[in-house]
């Protein structure tokens, strides 16, 4: 083989490895956008519920605040009427 054969070889070898390279990189990428989404996705999700539950403690602490509040007063009638009587 003479020197041209041998160089011009060499040069599709390495644009061949070029080519490869740059489409695992691209193939690669897509897969972690992909799992990046995917788990982002699923971050949300969690976070979502974790809000509806935080909704849902508020709404009993309400309800309870306003029972407490019903049964102090109760107290405090029943009080009054017994020294009253």
């Amino acid at each position: 083989m003479d020197s041209q054969t041998v160089a011009l070889i060499g040069i599709l070898c390495t644009v061949l490895g070029a080519v490869i390279g740059v489409l695992s990189y691209n193939r690669n990428r897509d897969k972690d956008v992909k799992s990046d989404a995917s788990d982002s996705a699923v971050i949300r999700t969690k976070l979502d519920n974790i809000n509806s539950g935080v909704e849902s403690i508020r709404i009993d602490i309400k309800a309870q605040e306003m029972r407490v509040t019903d049964l102090s007063e109760r107290v405090i009638r029943g009080g009054i009427n017994k020294t009253s009587a």
